[in-house]
């Protein structure tokens, strides 16, 4: 017989391909291999949490406030839409864990930095940028997450030099930018052609989605540590992350 006071077994949990994160009003739910997000409303998220394991969480609640009973016919939704599965009912790729996003104080400075443009790095942003047009055309953002998981591996870890090679490639690949496309609506494309961009010189970085409610909208963007490589830090502060890879 289980103790009344026993913490009860969550049932559930986030499929592998799903990421989730609690905005102001409502947790977002992003489905990488459907390429859509999901807003369910606080009152009916609050709750499942005890249901759910990995639920985000919103900022503490006023202990008076009384938390509503989970509704099963949005747990129900969210199983047939594959967004919800029983714990170890599908096997879950390798991939390396993802990391906490610090918080973003500062921008790049590109003003301080010569961009040594050449023929090599020419080439590279082409390939770069061309890449991120094709995957973003014929793939989901799932495989390309895997893709981005598994290229990263590869790469050697932050050294020494990191920052100051980080600084010459950023500032060579925006010198490049405004020669091939724009960044105005095209946030997902600039940041996956800089990341590969960054990945010919051996480098890496963190790649951000964010969303934010009251209105709903969705951005993308670079991050090294708390360093902003193709944003500015106000504009991005405003979005909660719900993908960090």
């Amino acid at each position: 017989m289980q103790d009344a006071h026993s913490k009860p077994q969550l049932e559930l949990e986030l499929a592998h391909h799903v990421r989730a994160c609690a905005c102001e009003s409502c947790v977002v739910l992003l489905d990488l291999r459907r390429n859509r997000y999901l807003a369910i409303s606080k009152r009916e998220a609050l709750p499942l949490s005890k249901l759910i394991k990995g639920w985000p969480a919103f900022d503490a609640q006023p202990h008076n406030t009384d938390t509503p009973l989970p509704n099963h016919k949005t747990v129900q939704q969210l199983v047939a839409l594959e967004l919800l599965i029983r714990p170890a009912s599908e096997a879950a790729p390798e991939q390396a864990p993802e990391t906490a996003l610090p918080t973003a104080l500062q921008e790049l400075d590109h003003d301080g930095t010569t961009a040594r443009i050449s023929a090599r790095r020419t080439f590279a942003f082409l390939t770069s940028s061309a890449s991120a047009s094709w995957c973003l055309r014929h793939r989901s953002l799932w495989a390309i997450v895997c893709a981005r998981i598994s290229r990263k591996q590869r790469l050697r870890g932050p050294g020494a030099e990191s920052i100051e090679a980080i600084q010459s490639a950023c500032a060579a690949y925006t010198a490049l930018r405004p020669f091939f496309f724009s960044t105005q609506q095209q946030c997902l494309h600039d940041s996956l052609s800089l990341l590969g961009f960054l990945a010919t010189e051996g480098l890496s970085a963190q790649w951000v989605i964010g969303v934010k409610s009251n209105p709903f909208a969705a951005h993308s963007w670079v991050q090294r540590g708390d360093m902003v490589l193709n944003d500015q830090h106000e504009r991005v502060r405003q979005f909660c992350p719900i993908l960090v890879v």
